[in-house]
């Protein structure tokens, strides 16, 4: 788009780099936009486990919001991502 903005500007020389110009502003302008597009709120819960061991992980914010104290599970993806969630409880008492 930068480019095609380029174009309409002067002849010859000058308006190739005008349009080389225009690439350059539209490319920075364009990776802006994505990135502003992409940002997602995120939280970082330290979680202390069963095992007595102390993870941390960084998640995009979809559950509800955690408080200290709160009983979650820890998963992990394939990919070796971890997720925590709220823990759900059994009919007996147990997680």
């Amino acid at each position: 788009m930068g480019s095609a903005i380029g174009q309409t500007a002067g002849d010859g020389t000058g308006r190739t780099l005008a349009a080389a110009g225009g690439a350059v502003v539209g490319g920075i302008v364009g990776g802006m936009v994505e990135k502003e597009l992409s940002k997602k709120q995120a939280q970082e819960l330290t979680v202390d486990l069963d095992d007595g061991h102390t993870v941390v992980v960084v998640q995009e914010t979809k559950d509800i919001g955690f408080v200290e104290g709160d009983r979650v599970s820890v998963t992990h993806t394939p990919s070796g991502e971890a997720h925590v969630a709220h823990a759900h409880y059994e009919t007996d008492g147990v997680y």
